[in-house]
């Protein structure tokens, strides 16, 4: 069964470790994840996942400093 969210929605988690989000994005940030997966040859969701550690990363480090 499903986990419930803190809002009572449905998460899934996959056995890989993966949880399943839903983003909304401009068109314009749409296009260009889109053509930097494409030149990466890397899928989308691979692209994001590096943004978003980038970003965490920082985030941690600005927080410590």
């Amino acid at each position: 069964m499903a986990k419930r969210g803190p809002k009572g929605g449905r998460t899934t988690h996959h056995e890989s470790g993966l949880v399943r989000k839903v983003y909304y994005l401009y068109s314009t940030e749409a296009e260009a994840l889109r053509r930097i997966a494409f030149e990466r040859h890397v899928t989308e969701s691979e692209v994001l996942r590096e943004a978003v550690d980038a970003f965490l990363e920082a985030v941690r480090g600005s927080e410590e400093s």
